[in-house]
């Protein structure tokens, strides 16, 4: 007699009063499932992509603290294509909401939407539906019926010097080697930094860079 093999859930949520709300959800489904939950991005990102494992369901918020939730999405798109992917976020700006569908997501559910709202979405997800909240599904036809940016546009007004330091900072350059490879000095990366910083609404290295690849702009 074959082993019934219960299915696994990976939820990325940073705020434990949704992060609850979402683990109620799962565990009310009519099938049990094994569920792992991670407060920051970078935990879940090294669960997904062990050789070994196998995920039938993720829920993740985009605004995390240590890495973008974006990041998450494409990881795990990438390992297990046809995975139902399920964002549940507070954030409803329509260039995120396309960069998640871009990169894997199932579905787009805003965060204070009610149980009963999760709870159907997170069926839906897993019905092969694409389940987004009416709030955000106008984005999507507006995108439809509007013509194709240029793609030297810039989202954010970043000057050459400090897209040209986040592409260095990317490759795991230091603000040294980067001042090195920029023929300038250290003050003035830390200053452009700084700027940066200001510019992305981000307060450390990792989060800046991972903005900029959000942004499409490294």
């Amino acid at each position: 007699m074959n082993q019934k093999i219960t299915p696994v859930a990976v939820l990325v949520e940073d705020d434990p009063v949704f992060r609850k709300s979402i683990e109620d959800a799962i565990h009310a489904l009519p099938e049990e499932w094994k569920l792992h939950s991670f407060p920051q991005g970078s935990g879940a990102l090294d669960f997904i992509q062990q050789p070994a494992q196998a995920i039938d369901l993720l829920l993740v918020d985009i605004g995390l603290p240590d890495i973008s939730g974006l990041e998450i999405i494409r990881a795990a798109h990438q390992q297990f294509t046809d995975l139902p992917i399920l964002v549940v976020s507070v954030i409803g700006k329509k260039r995120i909401l396309v960069e998640a569908i871009r990169a894997g997501a199932k579905g787009y559910l805003l965060k204070g939407e009610g149980s009963a709202s999760l709870s159907h979405a997170i069926s839906e997800v897993l019905e092969g539906s694409y389940p987004v909240s009416p709030s955000l599904a106008r984005h999507l036809f507006e995108l439809a019926g509007a013509p194709p940016q240029s793609s030297n546009e810039l989202p954010i007004d970043l000057s050459p010097r400090e897209l040209e330091l986040l592409k260095h900072l990317s490759l795991g350059n230091s603000y040294a080697e980067c001042a090195q490879l920029m023929g300038v000095a250290l003050s003035t990366i830390q200053t452009h930094i700084r700027n940066t910083y200001r510019k992305l609404e981000v307060s450390n290295q990792m989060q800046a860079v991972s903005k900029a690849r959000d942004y499409g702009v490294i």
